[in-house]
């Protein structure tokens, strides 16, 4: 069909704020599927598809960011389509954690440009 990118979101941090037990819940269901690819035929290995996780992957918990990394590590040379799949984000998240990254990277230098936004945004040049 030649779709080129994909995104998903699967978990936001607004869903942090639900009941402790419907998070841990929503966390397994999230392992679960990473497992899934982990075990299956690894159709995204003979698709050469890259998966890429955009967000706070620190809000996860360590096996979902273990479990993540592990899927981002395997793929990182795959030149197909890209599944980016959006947990623990929101886009006002992704925003401030810019601006902070950008304010300590020039410390010195007041001034912030769009470039200085656009290298700290969790979806920089994982596309390109």
């Amino acid at each position: 069909m030649g779709v080129k990118h994909a995104t998903v979101y699967a978990f936001s941090i607004d869903n942090f704020r639900r009941d402790p037990h419907e998070v841990q819940a929503l966390m397994d269901m999230v392992i679960a599927n990473i497992d899934q690819l982990l075990k299956g035929d690894r159709l995204f290995m003979k698709l050469d598809v890259r998966i890429i996780f955009w967000g706070n992957l620190e809000l996860l918990t360590d096996p979902v960011r273990v479990a993540a990394k592990k899927v981002m590590d395997m793929t990182v040379h795959n030149k197909g389509p890209v599944l980016s799949v959006c947990v623990a984000y929101t886009s006002t998240d992704e925003i401030t954690h810019a601006i902070e990254a950008s304010v300590r990277e020039r410390r010195e230098k007041v001034q912030i440009d769009v470039s200085d936004l656009e290298r700290n945004l969790f979806t920089a040049c994982r596309l390109c």
